[in-house]
């Protein structure tokens, strides 16, 4: 049958028009996405608890997200009962895309490794030893790197770039016995890393964990494609630095895993390594410096802690003529530890801890848990919740609350931000040793101030969600320098030129031609 030509240009047009209308509709939705995220969360959270954690003071909230059924716990006591039954060393993890296909390489390493597994059961207590041997006066080298570039400053700046170089030297010093002496080549490498896989490790997974029918929409492929992206940096970063490490001298966490491999009747393999240091130079290099930030922004608003610590700390200075220790002052220094701990009780970075199920029914206090119920802690809500049993008008930030607060077993320590039970984060001492020294020394030394002044209160709930935790979304703080007495430890660390500054212009993070050679 002969076509007729006068419906030629018609189908023809209709096509165009069709075309334009997508094209300016996607172009349209990708200029208006973050406005459209601001305005309707709600539809862009779906499927997700922690929605609904804001509105919610109830200890227990029970959610069906898709395939998934979830319980969100925010009563300590309950939690502590949960997680020290005998069950707890063969809870599993719920599914998560990418890091059950890409990140973790079939659920290996410390993070996100089943707690039934062989290789974890022996990797576990290796790392929890080794970083938990973190010399102070390497951390304290580093913070008196950040004392000098913070002396530089004469207005208002983000300080995120810096703490990341003196965290990140920490950790990488402990994995690889590697640094950072500046924002080189590595560190931005190493920040590609974190902005590409931070965003896919968050507790919600991606839409396909919870609705699988959704891998076989067309639009997800392009999700999956980002995922595998977002690994493949990881693995050539990882490996490079691992392969370094073995070609020069000196202590590090690579070596003593290679070594424990090599023991007879081991089960760690290749795999195994290579995600337990990717996991310990990672996540926490990255989330100790926001914990930081909120900390500062948090007494910026609170000049009269900040005068109270400072006078402790310069009285210790006086008597002892150093700075304070973690592992061996911390009692002597109440107002230090206690403000630190109302900073981290008061705004907690990450939302949730790492899901985790138990593979038969439990029944704690008469409440009986279904097997393959994810089962997570809502952190922030734990310490925050008007609910809690442990602190009084949670919303109000006061260190004093710590004065007397007992801490002689885990049901009555002072906070729970490293989860419960056995499965408690193994990085917890090497975590309050690097804050309780930026905290004596940086505090010491300056005075924070808000950069919009004193009359404009922080916003906690002004965040950035980067998947793993919350980041203010204003990251500036001011400062003043303070007058100080000289210590004996008050000249360590490298000189101004070796260290650099960080903040130059030539550095530019998201520069597209920064290749991974």
């Amino acid at each position: 049958m002969a076509k007729d030509p006068d419906s030629l240009p018609l189908a023809k047009i209709t096509a165009i028009t069709i075309s334009v209308a997508i094209g300016t509709a996607y172009f349209w939705y990708q200029d208006k996405q973050r406005q459209l995220k601001e305005k309707y969360p709600w539809f862009y959270s779906l499927p997700s608890p922690a929605i609904c954690l804001p509105i919610v003071e109830s200890p227990f909230l029970r959610l069906q997200l898709g395939s998934q059924r979830w319980l969100t716990i925010t009563d300590p006591r309950f939690a502590e009962d949960l997680m020290t039954l005998p069950q707890v060393t063969e809870m599993v993890k719920p599914y998560h895309r990418f890091i059950d296909e890409y990140y973790s390489r079939n659920r290996r390493g410390i993070v996100y490794a089943d707690t039934d597994s062989p290789a974890y059961k022996e990797i576990q207590p290796i790392v929890k030893d080794y970083i938990g041997q973190l010399d102070e006066a390497d951390v304290a080298l580093e913070v008196d790197q950040v004392i000098a570039v913070f002396k530089s400053e004469t207005g208002p700046f983000n300080p995120v770039d810096i703490l990341k170089i003196a965290c990140r030297n920490c950790l990488l010093g402990v994995a690889y016995a590697k640094f950072f002496p500046t924002i080189n080549a590595d560190y931005k490498h190493a920040e590609i890393v974190i902005r590409r896989c931070f965003p896919l490790l968050g507790a919600m997974g991606d839409s396909t964990s919870f609705l699988p029918f959704l891998k076989y929409w067309p639009g997800i492929q392009r999700t999956f494609a980002v995922m595998q992206t977002a690994n493949e940096t990881r693995d050539i970063v990882v490996q490079r630095w691992m392969d370094e490490c073995n070609r020069v001298k000196g202590h590090c966490l690579v070596k003593r895993l290679q070594k424990a491999q090599m023991q007879d009747g081991s089960q760690i393999q290749n795999d195994d390594i290579f995600v337990s240091i990717s996991d310990v130079s990672g996540k926490a290099g990255d989330q100790i410096p926001i914990v930081m930030v909120w900390n500062l922004q948090i007494l910026a608003n609170h000049p009269d802690v900040q005068d109270a610590m400072f006078n402790e700390i310069q009285h210790f200075v006086q008597v002892h003529g150093r700075y304070p220790i973690y592992t061996q002052d911390e009692a002597a220094m109440p107002v230090v530890s206690n403000t630190l701990k109302e900073c981290l009780r008061y705004k907690c970075c990450n939302i949730f801890n790492v899901a985790r199920m138990f593979k038969e029914d439990v029944t704690v206090r008469d409440r009986t848990i279904p097997k393959d119920t994810v089962i997570a802690f809502p952190i922030n809500a734990m310490h925050t919740s008007l609910t809690s049993p442990f602190y009084d008008n949670p919303h109000l930030f006061n260190p004093e609350r710590f004065n007397h607060h007992p801490k002689k077993t885990c049901l009555e320590r002072d906070l729970f931000l490293f989860g419960f039970g056995p499965r408690q984060c193994p990085g917890a001492s090497f975590v309050n040793k690097i804050l309780f020294t930026m905290f004596v020394k940086l505090f010491h030394q300056f005075k924070f101030l808000s950069p919009h002044g004193p009359s404009i209160p922080l916003d906690l709930d002004s965040t950035v969600d980067t998947g793993v935790l919350l980041r203010p979304i204003q990251m500036n703080i001011a400062l003043e320098p303070r007058d100080i007495l000289a210590t004996d430890d008050g000249s360590q660390g490298y000189s101004d030129d070796d260290y650099g500054h960080p903040f130059s212009d030539d550095d530019d993070l998201d520069d597209p031609a920064i290749a991974l050679q």
